[in-house]
């Protein structure tokens, strides 16, 4: 049961009829490991820390990135930065050593957030949601993948199978922070089972004339990601 102050805390999210009082706790009990290169992930921890997800998970090749992108004048601690921003949530980090047997690390959570493709695989293998999202300088991307099911296409079916750069230019940054937001408000969707548009669709989003575009994706028929199993 919420307390008081998680009553206030959440109370915006509580007044929505699609989370509720329910739906709080749920998201207090989630899991969710962001698996960060850079800026649009990063911006994500903030949003997933303030949405209340009980327990985020962080995988980073490069852990002084992740301790730049997070760090205000006064903290340095990447831990310290987000629970001070919401002392109900427990922020683990993982070493790259974890990542070498990636099915046992995805399976400790209920979904991915990643901006490489690193986990995609594991998460197919584990039957965990990934969420994918790429940055360029004037473009941002985002799919939802869950190819383990027999009509949803994975990562490959997209033809979006790659590592995204690090752009840092102001719109790039602004663009960040948009489709962080929109990264954790699909991953809320998951966690909750809340009502989607049927079958797949590639978001598209022009930050210079902010405009979206909806691109529908098909599992191919060579899809190798029909069949998963664990380790």
């Amino acid at each position: 049961m919420l307390s008081d102050e998680q009553i206030e805390r959440y109370s915006r999210q509580i007044i929505l009829p699609q989370i509720g009082g329910k739906g709080q706790e749920k998201l207090l009990r989630a899991r969710v490991l962001v698996h960060t290169q850079g800026l649009l992930s990063t911006a994500a921890l903030h949003y997933l820390a303030a949405a209340g997800i009980g327990k985020i998970g962080v995988f980073a090749e490069a852990q002084e990135g992740l301790l730049a992108a997070l760090a205000s004048h006064q903290e340095r601690d990447p831990v310290s930065v987000l629970t001070c921003l919401n002392p109900d949530c427990v922020l683990i980090t993982h070493t790259v050593e974890e990542a070498r047997t990636p099915c046992l690390l995805v399976q400790e959570y209920d979904l991915v957030i990643a901006d490489s493709d690193l986990l995609h695989d594991a998460c197919c293998e584990t039957q965990r949601p990934f969420l994918y999202a790429s940055l360029s300088h004037q473009e941002g991307r985002l799919i939802v993948c869950r190819g383990y099911e027999a009509a949803s296409p994975c990562l490959r079916c997209a033809s979006i199978f790659c590592a995204p750069g690090s752009p840092s230019s102001p719109l790039a940054k602004l663009g960040a922070l948009f489709m962080g937001a929109h990264l954790v408000t699909e991953a809320i969707k998951q966690l909750l089972a809340l009502p989607c548009s049927p079958g797949t669709t590639l978001l598209r989003f022009d930050f210079l004339t902010f405009t979206c575009t909806e691109e529908p994706v098909q599992k191919s028929a060579a899809c190798p990601m029909g069949h998963p199993r664990l380790p």
